[in-house]
């Protein structure tokens, strides 16, 4: 992601140096005891069937998550979940926690304190803002150990969240990308938020075959896009998004779950369906909504039964 690879830049912190979830063949750690592997999950706390983690999820001991638990524990795991507006926050209380000031490392310090102001809109989110968050990046702040002071720190961030400057068709599906599935996992959903607009995307050469071949690469069997707002010919402003699904009847019911979704506002874009088979363009009015509000949508069609 951008805005990590500039704060990275900022810390003069080599992502060569660090080590990644995708750098492991976790098929190999099957045979690990619990006591020489455990998994803390952050940030979620639930492994789905397409993670890569899957094969040694019972070597999770614990959770750190602030999203509405949706799905029970297993034994055993200590979770933490908590509602607020950054996990960084929950992570940065465990490090003030159990660390003294002068074991604090002005890099950890900084990267958690950007986490957080980016979560939170530089703290002015008033729906995700707690006073943990608050009191986390007041604490953080008093410390003056950043490299980086708020303001400067979260302008910088915030230009990057929205950068797609260097980035492929398949860099963009991913930037920010969420994936749900069924309960018996045999249909999974990507959500990506493109930074681009719609017809903008869709012209990249690549574009058609990084949709296509990112069903494969990620496991998942459809894949939706939501991209900026756009104005139509009535001076009305909308959202696009598209859903691509090789299955004729998958494609239509999510389709008809979002158009039934009232507070939506989605319609079919009968006049721009440009794009190519198995991918419909939609327009939702309600510019309010972002993907939070129609992952909900998708998620019940699949529990219920797509």
């Amino acid at each position: 992601r951008v805005k990590q690879r500039i704060l990275f830049q900022k810390l003069c912190i080599n992502p060569e140096n660090l080590v990644f979830l995708y750098d492991y063949d976790f098929k190999s750690f099957k045979n690990l005891s619990k006591e020489q592997l455990t998994i803390t999950l952050v940030d979620h706390h639930h492994i789905q069937n397409s993670h890569v983690l899957h094969g040694v999820r019972s070597h999770v001991t614990e959770i750190l998550d602030h999203r509405p638990q949706e799905y029970a524990t297993g034994p055993g795991v200590e979770a933490s979940i908590c509602k607020v507006g950054s996990c960084s926050t929950l992570i940065a209380t465990r490090v003030l926690q159990n660390l003294r000031e002068d074991q604090l490392l002005p890099e950890v310090v900084t990267l958690l304190l950007g986490a957080i102001l980016i979560d939170t809109n530089n703290l002015l989110a008033k729906a995700k803002v707690t006073p943990t968050d608050v009191d986390v990046v007041q604490r953080l702040l008093q410390l003056n150990l950043s490299k980086l002071d708020r303001e400067t720190l979260y302008d910088s961030l915030n230009r990057a969240k929205f950068s797609v400057e260097g980035f492929n068709a398949m860099d963009m599906l991913h930037k920010d990308a969420k994936v749900i599935e069924n309960q018996n996992c045999t249909f999974s959903v990507m959500f990506s938020t493109l930074h681009q607009h719609n017809s903008a995307f869709f012209s990249r050469p690549d574009a058609k075959s990084a949709i296509e071949s990112n069903l494969e690469t990620a496991k998942v069997q459809a894949w939706i896009s939501l991209a900026p707002i756009t104005v139509d010919s009535e001076s009305r402003t909308y959202k696009v998004l598209a859903v691509y699904c090789p299955n004729d009847e998958k494609r239509e019911k999510i389709i008809e779950a979002l158009t039934a979704a009232d507070s939506l506002e989605i319609q079919i874009d009968k006049h721009n369906q440009q794009a190519f088979n198995s991918c419909v363009i939609l327009r939702m009015y309600n510019c309010q909504a972002t993907r939070k509000q129609i992952i909900p949508v998708v998620n019940k069609l699949l529990q219920d039964g797509i």
